[in-house]
């Protein structure tokens, strides 16, 4: 291992926001840390931006996609959302509870359904109780929380911001025994 490159099990528990406007700038952030971060997070604004191929270009480079789009709409509508993110093949994504108890059941069996096609056993997790927030002391949206290889948490912000604090810990983090 090299002092750059960060355990396998914090590359496991990392991951990294492509909080960027271009499929470029996502790409050039990608190869940058390509072999040290296997998990990346696209959000609206990306996506947006470059849709489906963003996500491709994730998978290209070996690594797992959280897709943060925060799916709030009708269930219906959901439903078929979270199949498509499903059969593009993201390791998780997420809905806003505040949807409410159809539109968030709608978003697992449209999980469910496609992780069925693909052939996946174990699609979704579902946080209705909120005991994962609860876990992590977290009781507001958005909220950043960073756990270290350990399991402790090193670092949790309410609301947006404090990226810059955010990227300083999580290079310190990686660096750590």
């Amino acid at each position: 291992m090299t002092p750059l490159e960060p355990p396998p099990d914090v590359k496991a528990r990392l991951i990294v926001a492509l909080d960027v406007e271009t499929l470029g700038d996502a790409e050039r952030l990608l190869d940058r840390l390509q072999g040290q971060v296997i998990r990346f997070k696209i959000g609206s604004q990306l996506f947006t931006a470059a849709g489906p191929a963003a996500v491709e270009s994730v998978h290209k480079r070996g690594a797992e996609v959280f897709l943060d789009l925060k799916f709030h709409d009708i269930p219906n509508t959901v439903a078929g959302a979270a199949r498509e993110a499903a059969r593009m093949g993201v390791l998780m994504f997420n809905v806003h509870a505040s949807g409410g108890r159809a539109m968030m059941t709608a978003a697992a069996e449209g999980a469910a359904a496609a992780a069925k096609e693909l052939g996946v056993k174990y699609p979704v997790v579902q946080d209705n109780d909120f005991s994962i927030w609860r876990r992590y002391r977290n009781w507001a949206w958005p909220a950043a929380v960073i756990v270290d290889k350990k399991g402790v948490v090193r670092f949790t912000h309410i609301g947006e911001g404090a990226y810059s604090e955010m990227e300083q810990l999580i290079r310190r983090l990686l660096l750590e025994p």
